[in-house]
């Protein structure tokens, strides 16, 4: 067999192009989501304050008639506001309650200062619910021992859960009793 010399090693172009090909993907795949991520979060508000937080005690319904109908009127009592030493008055705070299901049931109000002679009394042949907060040392600022309190709800509210807001930023949320006692 005569001598044949070994085939010239083949210039490969495309090996070239393939590594420019995984280069642009890597940037498209990895590098530019990580620039646009970065972007857009540094676009999203600064929080100057700290997020503010109410740990609230277990809904206490209580029955009571009003126009010969049973209705409950609801208090939680407000354990803790953190931070601490967090400066937060009741006329910042607005009370929602929504159904189990979602519902809205009340639209954000402004709960009064509690005053026992004001609640509806169905002499208009409906019973409002109404949101009432109970200020122990009368400050004005939401704080620990201060109590949150509904009245005049019916049995559609058994679930509920009631949220308080500040600024429209949930800073508390609490869920009503699935059977009211009588």
């Amino acid at each position: 067999m005569p001598y044949r010399p070994p085939m010239p090693a083949r210039k490969d172009v495309s090996a070239g192009k393939i590594a420019i090909i995984l280069i642009v993907a890597f940037f498209l795949v990895i590098v530019a989501p990580t620039v646009l991520y970065l972007i857009v979060v540094n676009l999203g508000p600064d929080y100057d304050e700290p997020r503010i937080t109410i740990n609230m005690a277990m809904p206490e319904p209580i029955q009571r008639q009003i126009g010969g109908t049973s209705h409950w009127d609801v208090t939680s009592r407000v354990n803790m506001v953190s931070p601490s030493g967090t400066k937060l008055l009741w006329s910042e705070v607005r009370v929602i309650v929504k159904s189990s299901m979602g519902a809205l049931l009340i639209p954000a109000t402004l709960p009064s200062p509690d005053a026992p002679a004001s609640y509806d009394d169905a002499s208009d042949g409906t019973v409002d619910v109404e949101a009432w907060f109970i200020d122990v040392d009368g400050d004005g600022n939401l704080e620990a021992g201060d109590t949150l309190k509904l009245t005049g709800i019916g049995a559609s509210y058994e679930g509920a859960v009631v949220e308080m807001v500040k600024a429209g930023a949930r800073i508390a949320s609490l869920t009503l009793p699935t059977d009211f006692p009588p």
